[in-house]
């Protein structure tokens, strides 16, 4: 089987990385931002994730047959790394929360997560209320999270401008 090598930034280098890197920052992230919440929760954040992935994509047109898999890779990253620039660190596989949020993130990562979002591209904890979101309908409730379609994006929803210091919001 044939490693996917991909390019990711880790604190101003870029490293060139099997896929297995994109799994554990994906799976630090919803870590950080889910905590103890239930898998649906988790889920629903990493599809997030893909959501702003493939739409970042599609609004490039960079996705290319030879490359997709590589791009849609390294674009996960960015949206993780434009929200939440330092990560905590990883709290080993013994954690059962952080091997469930592991098992999310390879599902994400290979494209196999069902979606319970119905395509959001931002979302927010409900005890944070950003000033985007005051005029954008949620597309739904899930866990503790609000999650939010791309007219949020229309409302000054940038993923630069968010970053995912207590409380949550993307």
């Amino acid at each position: 089987m044939e490693t996917l090598l991909v390019s990711v930034q880790d604190r101003g280098e870029t490293m060139q990385t099997d896929a297995s890197a994109v799994i554990v920052r994906l799976a630090r992230f919803i870590h950080a931002a889910a905590g103890a919440e239930p898998v649906r929760t988790c889920e629903a954040l990493a599809a997030t994730i893909v959501n702003q992935a493939n739409q970042a994509m599609m609004s490039e047109a960079d996705r290319s047959e030879s490359g997709s898999h590589v791009s849609r890779a390294v674009r996960l990253v960015a949206c993780v790394d434009a929200m939440c620039p330092f990560l905590p660190p990883a709290p080993g596989t013994n954690d059962p929360l952080y091997a469930s949020c592991l098992r999310v993130a390879r599902r994400a990562v290979a494209g196999a997560l069902r979606d319970p979002t119905n395509g959001a591209v931002r979302f927010h904890a409900l005890a944070h209320r950003p000033s985007w979101a005051e005029s954008v309908t949620p597309k739904a409730l899930i866990g503790s999270f609000l999650f939010y379609g791309r007219e949020a994006i229309h409302q000054g929803a940038r993923l630069e401008d968010q970053h995912l210091d207590p409380p949550f919001n993307a």
